[in-house]
């Protein structure tokens, strides 16, 4: 839609419902997920429908210099494919559904977490470097700072836990008394946010230490959002958006 609400393109294809988007870091190609995983332009031209694509899928990240897709869901694998939608690697090892992806800002490390309760970390051509393995529940999603020194995962072990990009844990962060949902790092890297099922908004330090906890939703704080300043958003399943400073 234009910035009045008016559509621009109407994008047919998929035989059943869409569930994942995301946009190429330039804004050219956007990918799309339903029982198969298609490429259009922004214009709403098909460039390509990706073979071999999960069932499900329930994660979709594109590379920081848009050349790679990658793609994880319900066959246990994290698949890449090249800009032009060809298959580039598929990523074994995992032994549950990929529940989250996140490419490091530098595009050097692939992070993906699973319902197996591990996170793992590659290399863009597909090779494993490390299996960050200390949860106790589903990885439900994982989270690069800006800097890319840090790799946040949650869980619903109730904890949040931070991890070098060499895949060694520096601290768990635990406070919360719900499965932790969703994760933000503000712009500037010096905060972490994290969203649970306690119906709090939690927030820390880089280090770890813990800063603040929001108090005011009444169900399951779902997901969280920082602005380009220092504005976070939370919503949940009280059917209401927050805003933070």
């Amino acid at each position: 839609m234009d910035r009045r609400g008016r559509p621009l393109a109407n994008l047919i294809g998929h035989d059943a419902g869409v569930t994942t988007l995301a946009w190429s870091p330039d804004g050219r190609i956007l990918a799309s997920s339903a029982y198969d995983l298609r490429l259009w332009t922004a214009e709403g031209g098909t460039l390509a429908r990706l073979k071999d694509a999960p069932a499900i899928v329930n994660a979709l990240a594109w590379s920081p210099d848009g050349a790679v897709l990658a793609a994880g869901g319900s066959d246990k694998a994290v698949r890449l494919w090249n800009r032009d939608g060809t298959a580039r690697a598929t990523l074994t090892g995992h032994s549950e559904s990929i529940t989250s992806l996140a490419w490091s800002p530098d595009g050097r490390l692939l992070a993906s977490g699973s319902g197996d309760k591990t996170a793992r970390l590659w290399n863009p051509d597909g090779q494993a470097l490390a299996d960050l393995t200390g949860h106790e529940g589903v990885v439900r999603q994982v989270a690069w700072s800006p800097d890319g020194q840090t790799l946040a995962t949650a869980s619903d072990d109730k904890t949040v836990r931070l991890w070098g990009p060499d895949g060694r844990q520096r601290v768990n962060l635990a406070g919360h008394t719900g499965r932790v949902l969703a994760l933000a790092w503000a712009p500037d890297g010096q905060t972490l946010a994290s969203a649970s099922a306690d119906e709090t908004v939690r927030q820390w330090t880089a280090a770890g230490e813990p800063l603040a906890t929001l108090i005011e939703h009444d169900g399951y704080v779902v997901d969280v959002a920082w602005s380009r300043g220092r504005i976070l958003a939370s919503c949940a399943q009280d059917k209401t958006v927050r805003l933070w400073r």
